[in-house]
């Protein structure tokens, strides 16, 4: 399912982000207590990946990207 540790922070704007394995991905929705994390690069790139939560537990993940790993990832904050 998983690896990496995931790590739950915030984007320099404010959106909650879990970075895993280098990787951001963003909350994209809700759904019956489910939560979908998309790669933080889904739009620019079309990478694939995602995260589905719930209560903040990774519950499923869909982790093969079509780019390199996020570098900008410090104590919390996508900078």
């Amino acid at each position: 399912m998983q690896s990496g540790t995931p790590e739950f922070g915030y984007s320099k704007r404010g959106r909650r982000l879990i970075v895993m394995n280098g990787y951001s991905f963003y909350h994209k929705k809700d759904h019956n207590g489910k939560v979908r994390w998309q790669c933080s690069t889904h739009s620019s790139k079309g990478c694939k990946a995602v995260i589905h939560t719930i209560d903040d537990v990774i519950v499923f993940s869909k982790l093969n990207h079509s780019h390199a790993p996020t570098k900008n990832w410090i104590r919390g904050e996508l900078f």
